[in-house]
């Protein structure tokens, strides 16, 4: 693998920027030369040294020669001063071009060195290479729980682990933050997936850092020169896209580039285009599901869900917007001005009913969500024992301090808190204890296999025990059949969400409901 050194393995002037002036060093030395050569022509040419030693023969009282001997020295002294300045200048200029493309945490070649690697390569070489980016999958946990000197340190070991196991033809730079890139020979036409392989292979070994034993896993995209591109830049996109292809497929990926992966590239970056102008405008609107009590069938309130329908691009769901909405940093105002419209609808509503959120977990850990919280709700004119929060666990293992001081400062001011997704994480049981949650909503992984599935049900079972001994009570999610209602009826869940009880509706729907259910004098239920 390719080292620190810029002349390893590699052409000297890989990483070396000539400069654009002259450095002053060598200026002053040049012409310290060039005055000496034309001194020495002209004392040659003159006779001058037989005529000076003759003149101070002659005169010993004026001591010239005292004088000649002291301005020898000075040239001497002034000779070597500029030597050393020389020598100074060099060093330090070879020191920057090495910081110019060297990372300085890892010492490996940054991504300006990378692009300047794939150049040459494209250019030059008549043999197949594959550019392959990664990032490690749980590093911003790794710094969020152990610390940045942690993190920092996994970085370092890393690289020092594939620059031992990785073959010496094998460029590696650091990307940028936890993103590294491999520039691979290719031998045959499977070579770019075996040797993504490889490094997932050689990272996913657990690492000893700083005392703490550490497992990073990967996700890789790959990107093949001539095949998929043959130019540096445009074959470091594709294998950007390929990444994110993988990152979206999960942990532990693999993703060679396809052409119809552009496709789906532009597709994302139109959404966040379309996003920016379609959140002032109000095009992503509250859509509400029930959420019934299992004991009597009653709606007792109603989760508020995203939805947009994006006009040219048409219909987008929340599962493909938000996801870009999050990495736009759109995310915020997109939830704030979701959530300000169903406070503004559900304190017009007839009944009183609570309404659920679900925030992502940078929101969580944000120190000003207890205040934008309130300023809707203020602004909305409803009750704060009226609005529940849900959040997932990624929300507390992001920043577990930051999410505690403001789960307990919405909890002072009557909101509510659920935890969701239970039983898919990785610490439920410890936040469960130690967090100030009023509900837990239990996954519809589980749920799903209630009915057919020994071991779902006990879990599902265990759960309710357990959350029901802390005096917290259960919502089941994802409930699609009269059966599995049956089910966690029997194991005492108290709540339940799913389409038996309806999907999520817009206002207008849920104002019909509620109007007949004045009417009525009856409860509202399973028609929502």
């Amino acid at each position: 693998m390719t080292n620190a050194q810029p002349d390893a393995k590699c052409p000297r002037n890989r990483f070396d920027v000539q400069p654009r002036v002259a450095n002053r060093a060598v200026f002053d030395a040049a012409i310290l030369a060039v005055v000496s050569i034309a001194a020495w022509v002209a004392i040659e040419r003159a006779d001058v040294c037989t005529r000076f030693f003759q003149y101070v023969a002659a005169r010993p009282e004026l001591e010239l020669d005292s004088i000649i001997l002291a301005g020898i020295f000075s040239a001497l002294g002034i000779l070597v001063f500029a030597l050393r300045r020389w020598a100074e200048s060099v060093a330090s200029q070879r020191h920057s071009n090495f910081l110019a493309y060297h990372d300085a945490l890892t010492g490996v070649p940054n991504r300006r060195a990378f692009l300047l690697v794939l150049e040459q390569a494209s250019a030059s070489s008549k043999s197949p290479f594959a550019c392959l980016l990664f990032d490690l999958d749980n590093f911003k946990q790794v710094n969020d729980l152990r610390g940045h000197l942690v993190g920092d340190e996994l970085l370092r070991a890393l690289t020092k682990r594939l620059s031992k196991l990785l073959p010496p033809n094998v460029t590696c730079a650091r990307i940028g933050g936890d993103e590294f890139g491999l520039l691979w020979p290719l031998g045959a036409s499977d070579d770019a997936i075996r040797s993504a392989r490889l490094v997932v292979d050689i990272i996913s070994e657990p690492m000893l850092i700083a005392g703490n034993l550490v497992k990073a896993g990967i996700s890789v995209g790959i990107a093949r020169s001539p095949v998929d591109a043959d130019r540096a830049d445009a074959l470091l996109r594709k294998a950007d896209i390929a990444l994110y292809r993988a990152k979206a497929l999960g942990r532990g990926a693999i993703s060679l580039f396809q052409p119809e992966m552009e496709e789906i590239d532009r597709r994302r970056a139109a959404i966040a285009e379309a996003l920016r102008e379609a959140l002032p405008k109000g095009e992503i609107v509250p859509h509400y599901q029930p959420i019934v009590e299992l004991a009597t069938g009653e709606v007792v309130g109603f989760e508020v869900l995203s939805r947009w329908d994006g006009h040219a691009l048409g219909p987008v769901g929340p599962a493909e917007f938000i996801p870009i909405a999050t990495e736009s940093g759109l995310i915020d105002e997109l939830c704030c001005s979701v959530l300000e419209q169903a406070c503004r609808t559900a304190a017009r509503w007839p009944q009183p009913l609570r309404i659920s959120f679900n925030f992502a977990p940078i929101q969580i850990c944000d120190p000003l969500l207890p205040l934008q919280l309130l300023a809707i709700l203020s602004r909305a004119g409803l009750a704060p024992r009226r609005l529940e929060i849900e959040m997932t666990e990624d929300a507390v293992l992001a920043d577990d301090h930051a999410a505690r001081e403001n789960l307990e400062m919405l909890k002072s001011q009557g909101i509510t808190l659920a935890l969701d997704d239970f039983g898919t994480g990785y610490s439920s049981l410890h936040h469960l204890r130690t967090l100030p949650f009023d509900k837990v909503k239990v996954d519809r992984s589980f749920v799903g296999k209630i009915v057919d599935c020994d071991s779902a049900r006990r879990m599902v079972e265990a759960i309710i025990s357990f959350t029901h001994s802390l005096g917290i009570p259960v919502l089941a999610e994802g409930v699609e059949t009269e059966e599995q209602a049956r089910v966690l009826r029997e194991l005492n869940c108290d709540l339940a969400q799913g389409w038996l009880y309806g999907k999520a509706a817009p206002n207008s729907e849920l104002a019909r409901h509620f109007k007949r259910s004045h009417e009525a004098n009856s409860q509202p239920a399973m028609t929502a």
